[in-house]
This record gives structure tokens, sequence and C-alpha cells, in this order.
């Protein structure tokens, strides 16, 4: 009875969702949260993509919006987010902003990247969420690029 009443406030406190990720081909949903499916390269035009894939009430995610995700909902919440959108393994990365901007020089472009506690000794983290669960880095490559619901 009592498990069964902390999941129910869990549930109702929207820290836990029994909604399972949905997979659309070229985008996932988790929540307010989605990803591309595709990975696009570090100078494309993110904010015409997210547009494309997931439509106008979309936006391409801000560094912001996870620190106010793990805010509400801490350390388990977050990384039940990050399994949903399939960055569940250790350097599991994604193309997002940091308060608004894509990028910190010309040719290095803001991430996230999954770490669990362990970062690497190379990784320069712009900042870091629950003591290196997931860290901002800026690099360029190709990656899959997150979005939230406007």
């Amino acid at each position: 009875m009592v498990s069964s009443m902390i999941f129910l406030t869990l549930v109702l406190s929207g820290c836990f969702t029994t909604n399972p990720p949905t997979n659309h081909g070229n985008y996932i949903l988790y929540g307010n949260f989605g990803i591309t499916t595709d990975k696009y390269k570090e100078d494309a035009n993110w904010d015409q993509i997210i547009q494309n894939v997931f439509g106008s009430s979309y936006r391409v995610a801000d560094w912001n919006d996870f620190v106010q995700y793990y805010n509400k909902y801490g350390e388990s919440g977050l990384i039940q987010l990050l399994d949903g959108l399939q960055l569940s393994d250790y350097q599991d990365a994604a193309w997002l902003k940091y308060n608004g901007q894509s990028n910190d020089t010309d040719d290095r472009y803001y991430y996230l990247e999954r770490h669990n506690h362990n970062i690497p000794s190379y990784f320069a983290a712009f900042a870091t969420i629950d003591n290196h669960l997931v860290d901002l880095g800026s690099w360029w490559g190709e990656r899959k690029i997150l979005a939230i619901k406007k």
C-alpha cells in the first residue's frame, strides 16, 4: 500500500511518467522534450531543422531547460528523461543551445553529453548538472539535436 502511494505521488507530481517515449521515425518525443533520430553537422540551421522535423510548436532545447528540469525533478527525473530521449549511455551527446546561443566560437558548438558522474579528463565543461551526470561542452561534428515544446 505504501509503495503504491509513493508511486502515485511521483506520477502525480510529474517526476515520473507512465507514458513511454514515442518514436515518430525521424524524431523521438518524451514529455515536452524531443530529439532528432538523424545527426546533423554543427553548422546546420538547427532552428530550421527543428521546425521541419517537429513543427512550429517546438524550438531547439537550451541547456537551461535541462537545468530547470533537474531543479524540478531531481537526478532520477533527469535520468529518466535522458533515457527516454535515448541518451542513456556514457558519452551519448546531442546539440543544444546555451543561453540562446548555438556556438561559443566560430567553429565550436554547444552540446549536452552524458557522463554519469565520471567526466573524461579531456572534457572541458562549461557547466554541469548533478556533479557531472551531464555536462555542457562545445565542439564540432555530427550529432542529434534536442528540442523542447514552446
